[in-house]
C-alpha cells in the first residue's frame, strides 16, 4: 500500500511466504499488521529502493537493510546517501523494505523476527539471480554474483550475519520444514551498531571480509555487540580477509539512518 512500492515501480517482484519461518504472526498482531499493510505472512512483498551505476557492468550488488523502528516510519529510504556513494564507485545497491517486521502499535515480535528478517534478504539475492540469467529481462547480466555484500543496521546488522550463515545451510535450521537452496556468493557482510542476541542462535560466520561500526554514545545498543560476531569469525579457507571494528566517538545509534533522527 506504500506508493512507492505500488504505481510507477519499474521492475514488479513476487511475493514469499514467511509463514514457516515466522510462526509469530497470529493473534492481534496479525489483524493489525494485515489492516494496515495489506497483506501477511504468507505474501510478504520484495520491495526495495535500487541505486544503481551508470556504467555497464556487471556490478557487485550490495544489499542494506535497516533494524527496528516505527514501522510506519519507514526505515528504508534511511541509507540513500550510502546508496547514492555506492552506486558512484560501482556497485548495484539496493535499500530492502523490512517495515513491515518491525514494531508499533500492533506490537514488536521481541526477536523472534530475526530469522524471517534474515531469509528475506536472501529471497532478494534469490530475485536478483533470477533476474541475472533471464537474457529477457532489463537487469541481465548486469549483477556479478560472485561479488555480494550484507550491509546492515541495529537488529538489521543481526540480520545480515544470520542470512551469510544461513546462506549455507540446507534447510531452516529451527525446525528443518523450510529448505534452503541459496548458497550465494556473499563475500562480505558490515554491521552497523548492531545486535548480537536476538536470535537464540550464535552465528558462526566463515570465510568473509567483516567490518563493524559502533558509536560510543549510543543508547539503544550501550555494548559493541559487533564485536562478538568478529570473534566467531572464523578464515580457513587460506584465502586473504578482513574483519575489522570501528569504535566511533559521539556516534549515536540513529545517526546512520537518516530517517531516525
Amino acid at each position: 500500500q506504500r506508493p512507492e512500492f505500488a504505481e510507477g515501480v519499474r521492475f514488479t517482484s513476487p511475493e514469499v511466504n514467511a509463514s514457516l519461518i515466522l510462526p509469530e504472526w497470529k493473534g492481534k498482531k496479525k489483524k493489525w499488521r494485515e489492516r494496515f499493510w495489506g497483506f501477511g505472512v504468507t505474501n510478504f512483498p520484495l520491495n526495495g529502493r535500487v541505486y544503481f551505476p551508470e556504467e555497464e557492468g556487471p556490478f557487485p550488488l550490495v544489499l542494506m537493510v535497516h533494524g527496528n523502528h516505527s514501522m510506519i516510519d519507514y526505515s528504508d529510504d534511511g541509507y540513500g546517501y550510502l546508496g547514492e556513494l555506492f552506486a558512484s564507485q560501482g556497485m548495484i545497491v539496493v535499500s530492502v523494505d523490512e517495515n513491515f517486521l518491525n514494531g508499533h502499535w500492533s506490537g514488536d515480535f521481541r526477536g523472534k523476527e530475526m530469522p524471517a528478517r534474515a531469509w528475506v534478504l536472501l529471497k532478494h539475492l534469490e530475485l536478483w539471480h533470477q533476474w541475472n540469467v533471464d537474457p529477457a529481462h532489463p537487469l541481465s547480466g548486469k549483477m556479478d554474483p560472485e561479488r555480494i555484500m550484507l550491509v546492515g543496521h541495529s537488529r538489521g546488522g543481526e540480520a545480515v550475519a544470520i542470512a551469510a550463515v544461513f546462506n549455507e545451510l540446507p534447510a531452516f535450521p529451527d525446525n528443518a520444514l523450510l529448505p534452503f537452496d541459496f548458497n550465494f556468493g556473499i563475500r562480505s557482510v558490515v554491521a552497523i551498531a548492531p545486535t548480537d542476541y536476538r536470535y537464540d542462535r550464535k552465528m558462526y560466520m566463515k570465510n568473509l571480509n567483516y567490518l563493524s561500526i559502533q558509536g560510543s554514545y549510543d543508547a539503544d545498543e550501550t555494548s559493541f555487540w559487533g564485536m562478538r560476531a568478529f570473534r566467531r569469525l572464523e578464515f580457513t579457507d587460506g584465502e586473504d580477509h578482513i574483519k575489522a571494528g570501528v569504535y566511533i566517538h559521539r556516534a549515536n545509534h540513529g545517526q546512520f539512518n537518516t530517517t531516525w533522527g
